[in-house]
Formats: structure tokens, sequence, C-alpha cells
């Protein structure tokens, strides 16, 4: 609701901000990226998380949940369809574990959900963990170290997804361990 308030009355944006998140009851970038708080509150902004089916495939109608955040809809557009004013959306996009995670279908559903994703002013943020050890009652050392080589080899998100590499902006966040 913070951000909610924070958001420009005119309601007019300048764009769409994805960001992909395990959690869509929070914005953990914003707090520590002051130059994207600014940003985000002249665009339109979308939590947009993945969840592993426990099928081996979903039907493209069953592919996403999307939710147009009411309070979010601002200034003198309260009165028109809440899901083109809204400027902040929620999407719980699913994937069958024998899928392959494709940005491409969902975009797709949540075109069909009356969310268009697919223009060239939406960007994918995403966050790039560095790892920190704490200095007393952390993980200890060889864990850490383990952790922190796995999560260098790990393919990143963006590109299983297969978003262009001219739409992703990487965030740093640290992480203590």
């Amino acid at each position: 609701t913070e951000f909610i308030r924070a958001l420009v009355p005119s309601g007019e944006t300048h764009g769409t901000m994805v960001f992909l998140t395990p959690n869509l009851n929070g914005m953990p970038y914003l707090g520590k990226h002051a130059w994207l708080l600014s940003r985000a509150r002249y665009e339109r902004v979308v939590l947009l998380r993945l969840v592993p089916a426990s099928q081996p495939s979903m039907l493209a109608s069953e592919r996403v949940e999307v939710r147009f955040v009411p309070e979010s809809v601002v200034g003198p557009q309260r009165d028109v369809d809440p899901r083109s004013a809204a400027r902040l959306v929620t999407v719980e996009a699913r994937f069958g574990y024998m899928e392959r995670l494709n940005i491409g279908l969902v975009i797709e559903a949540c075109q069909r959900a009356g969310l268009d994703l697919s223009g060239d002013d939406v960007a994918f943020f995403y966050a790039d963990p560095k790892i920190r050890a704490l200095e007393h009652h952390g993980m200890p050392w060889f864990r850490r170290e383990l952790f922190r080589f796995l999560n260098r080899a790990a393919r990143r998100m963006p590109d299983d997804l297969g978003i262009a590499p001219e739409r992703q902006v990487e965030l740093g966040v640290e992480v203590a361990l």
C-alpha cells in the first residue's frame, strides 16, 4: 500500500515494469534502489511469480492468474475499466514440470486476460543476489562457499524464460548468509 500511495495522481503511465518475484505480497527491490521507486511512480508495475505445477503441462486457459489491484487505480481515471487503469497488477504464471519456461506463453496468456506485456516499453526486472558472510551465527563457511559456487554456476532466470536481453534489468541484492 505504500507504493500505491506513492503513485503519481495523473494516472498516466510511460511504460511497464515487470518484477520477477517469489512473493506477490511485496516489492523487495524498491526499498533498496531509490531510482527504481522514482521510476515506478510513473509506470505500471507488474509482479510476476512463476509457480511450478504438479502436473506435466498446463492448459493455456489455466496458465496465468491476473489480478488488477483496484486500489492502484489513481487520479481522474477512476471511472474507466480497472484493467486498463490499474497501476499495480499481480500475475501468477504456472508451468508444468515437463514444460520449458517461456515468457512468450506468459505474455500470450496475459494478453487474453487483458494485460498487454508485448510492447517495447516493457522491462523485466530480476534480482542477482550477492552473497555476504555474516560475522556471527551465519551459515558454516563450506556451505556458504558451496551456495556461492552453485549460485554463480546457475543459469539466470531471464535466460531460461527467453526474455530478450534489451528488456532485462538486473538488480543487485545483497544476501547475508
